[in-house]
C-alpha cells in the first residue's frame, strides 16, 4: 500500500500535465469555447462543428398557419434530412399554430419535409444551419422540392410537440439521379455546340449566382460554382468556360467593367476576379459577432455592398480602398446594422439623383418579416423604408423604375415603384412553382423568373403576365437568372441541380433553350 501511494503521486501529476497540454493545444486566437476532443488515431485535437437551431412555420395552401388539433392528431410531422433529401436525421411535430423547432443541429445544408395525414410529403424546402444562430424557414403546402427523396419514409416514433426524436437509421437512399436533358441545337449566329445535361453522379459545380461584366461590347459572364469552390468564366461569343478557384461555397456575383466580386458564404470572405487576366484575389472581411455569411452583393458608384446573413449586417467597401497589398479588413470595410432585419439575403443597388439606394430582401417566421428593406446608400445608418413582400423573398432586381422580388414560397413576384414606393397595380404577380432568381430584362420593360416546373414567367410592367413553357431542355433547380443587351433576346439561367447554364431565347412563346453550357468540362 505504501509503495502504491508513492507511485500514485507522479502518475496523477502526469495525468494533470497531460490535461493541461490538451486544453492548451490549438490556435490561441480561436474563439471556440466548447469541448476539445483528441482523435485517438492522429492524437490531434478536433473541434466539433458548431451547432445552430431551426425554427419554422408550416402554412396551408392558402398561406395560413397549418393548425393542428394536437389532442386528436398529435401535430404535423416535420422531418429533417441530410443534404438534398438524404437520410433522416430527426423529426418533430408542429404545435397548434404550425410552429416547429430543431435545436442543436450541426452546421450544414439540410432538407425539411412536412408529412401529410396520408403519409405523403406535402411541403419541403432547404435549410442551411449556421453555428450559434437560429434560422427561420417557411414551408407551404404544395411547394415541394423537385430533388428526389427516399420513397420509404421511416416510421420512427411520433414525438410530442417540441421534442426531437432520432428514429432508427433508415437504409441509405439511392444516389440522386439527374434527368437527362435533350441536346439543344443553337439557332443563333453565335458559334456554339450544345451539350447534353449530365445524367448522374453527385453535383460537381452546383452553379448559383450569374452576372454579366459591366460596360459595353463583348462581355464575360461569371458564374459562382457553389459545389466546387470555383467560378466559371465564359463570354457571349465563346461558351468554352474556364474555372478559377475562389473561396468556400461561393454564392452571388457582382461586377464592374474590370472586376467580378463573389461572396463566399462558407469561408466568410470575398473573391475578386480580374476580368482582364482572370487572376483571383481573396478579400477578407472583418470579424463579426458570429461567423460571417456573406450572401447578397451589389456594386454601385465605385463601392461594393455585401449582405452578411450571419450577422444581419451590411458591409460597405470602396473599391479604391482595396490596395495592393491589402490593408487590414477593418481599414477598408465599414459595417452597418440592417434595421429590422432577421435573415437578410440579397441586395440590389438603385442609382438615384442623390447617390443611390440599397434594396435588401429579408425573410423570417412572421409574415411581417418578409419584406424589402430600403437604405440610403450614402448613409446606410439613416432610418430605412420597408415594404412587405410575399413569403420567403429571395432575389431582387431593379430596372425601368421598378423593383422586382421573387417570392419563393408564395409563387409570385412583388413589383413596386422604386421612386414612390407604391406597389405596381398588378402586384403580386403570379408565377409558377418556386421562383428563386428574378431578372429585369435589359429592355427595362419586363421581368422574368425561372420556375421549378420547367417554365419561365414573363411580366410586362404594363400588366401582361405570361407563362412560357421551355423547349430544348429541362430546368433542374433553377437558381439565378440574368440578361444583357450584348446578347439580344436571351436570358441565362443557372441550374444548380444539373451543373449547367441555359441560354434561353425568350423572343417567342414557348421559350427555346438554344445553348446548354455544361460546367462539368
Amino acid at each position: 500500500m505504501k509503495k502504491f501511494s508513492i507511485l500514485r503521486l507522479p502518475c496523477l501529476l502526469l495525468v494533470f500535465l497531460l490535461i493541461l497540454y490538451v486544453v492548451g493545444c490549438g490556435d490561441s486566437n480561436s474563439s471556440y469555447q466548447g469541448p476539445i476532443i483528441v482523435d485517438p488515431v492522429s492524437q490531434q485535437t478536433v473541434i466539433p462543428p458548431a451547432k445552430g437551431n431551426i425554427t419554422g412555420v408550416v402554412l396551408d395552401a392558402g398561406g395560413n398557419p397549418l393548425k393542428t388539433d394536437i389532442k386528436e392528431k398529435g401535430g404535423t410531422v416535420v422531418i429533417l434530412r441530410s443534404g438534398y433529401g438524404g437520410s433522416e436525421i430527426t423529426r418533430t411535430v408542429t404545435d397548434v399554430n404550425g410552429i416547429f423547432t430543431f435545436n442543436d443541429i450541426p452546421e450544414g445544408t439540410y432538407t425539411l419535409e412536412v408529412i401529410g395525414s396520408a403519409g405523403n410529403i406535402i411541403a419541403s424546402t432547404f435549410a442551411t444551419v449556421i453555428g450559434n444562430k437560429t434560422i427561420s424557414v417557411t414551408l407551404q403546402e404544395g411547394n415541394i422540392l423537385p430533388t428526389p427523396t427516399p420513397t420509404n419514409t421511416p416510421t420512427g416514433p411520433t414525438p410530442t410537440p417540441g421534442q426531437n426524436v432520432v428514429p432508427p437509421a433508415p437504409p441509405p437512399p439511392p444516389p440522386p439521379t439527374k434527368p437527362e436533358g435533350p441536346t439543344a441545337t443553337p439557332t443563333s449566329t453565335i458559334a456554339a455546340t450544345a451539350t447534353a445535361t449530365p445524367t448522374q453522379g453527385p453535383l460537381k459545380r452546383e452553379p448559383h449566382g450569374i452576372a454579366f461584366q459591366a460596360g459595353v461590347g463583348i462581355k464575360k459572364i461569371i458564374v459562382a460554382e457553389y459545389g466546387s469552390n470555383t467560378a466559371a468564366i465564359f463570354s457571349t461569343v465563346n461558351f468554352n468556360e474556364i474555372h478559377v478557384p475562389v473561396g468556400t461555397e461561393p454564392e452571388w456575383v457582382a461586377t464592374t467593367n474590370t472586376f467580378a466580386y463573389i461572396t463566399n458564404s462558407g469561408s466568410g470572405d470575398l473573391s475578386e476576379i480580374n476580368l482582364i487576366n482572370n487572376s483571383v484575389r481573396n478579400i477578407p472581411l472583418p470579424a463579426g459577432n458570429v461567423q460571417r455569411v456573406p450572401v447578397g452583393i451589389a456594386t454601385g458608384n465605385g463601392i461594393i455592398y455585401v449582405v452578411d446573413w450571419g450577422n444581419a449586417e451590411l458591409l460597405v467597401i470602396p473599391i479604391n480602398s482595396l490596395d495592393t497589398p491589402l490593408p487590414a479588413p477593418d481599414v477598408y470595410t465599414t459595417v452597418y446594422d440592417i434595421p429590422g432585419a432577421i435573415s437578410p439575403v440579397y441586395i440590389a443597388f438603385n442609382q438615384t439623383a442623390t447617390g443611390g439606394e440599397l434594396h435588401i430582401t429579408n425573410t423570417g417566421p412572421a409574415p411581417t418579416d418578409n419584406k424589402v428593406i430600403i437604405l440610403n446608400a450614402s448613409n446606410p445608418a439613416t432610418a430605412p423604408v420597408s415594404l412587405l413582400t410575399g413569403n420567403n423573398p429571395m432575389d431582387i432586381d431593379i430596372g425601368g423604375g421598378n423593383g422586382c422580388i421573387a417570392n419563393l414560397d408564395s409563387n409570385n413576384m412583388t413589383v413596386y415603384d422604386v421612386v414612390t414606393r407604391n406597389y405596381n397595380i398588378y402586384s403580386p404577380v403570379a408565377t409558377q412553382q418556386w421562383p428563386f432568381g428574378v431578372d429585369v430584362f435589359y429592355s427595362n420593360d419586363r421581368a422574368f423568373t425561372a420556375n421549378q416546373n420547367n417554365t419561365i414567367s414573363r411580366f410586362f410592367f404594363t400588366g401582361i403576365v405570361e407563362t412560357m413553357p421551355i423547349t430544348g431542355g429541362t430546368l433542374n433547380v433553377p437558381y439565378d437568372i440574368n440578361s444583357d443587351s450584348s446578347d439580344i433576346n436571351y436570358i441565362y439561367v443557372t441550374n444548380a441541380g444539373s451543373d449547367t447554364v441555359f441560354r434561353i431565347n425568350v423572343a417567342n412563346n414557348p421559350a427555346t433553350v438554344d445553348t446548354i453550357i455544361d460546367l462539368t468540362n
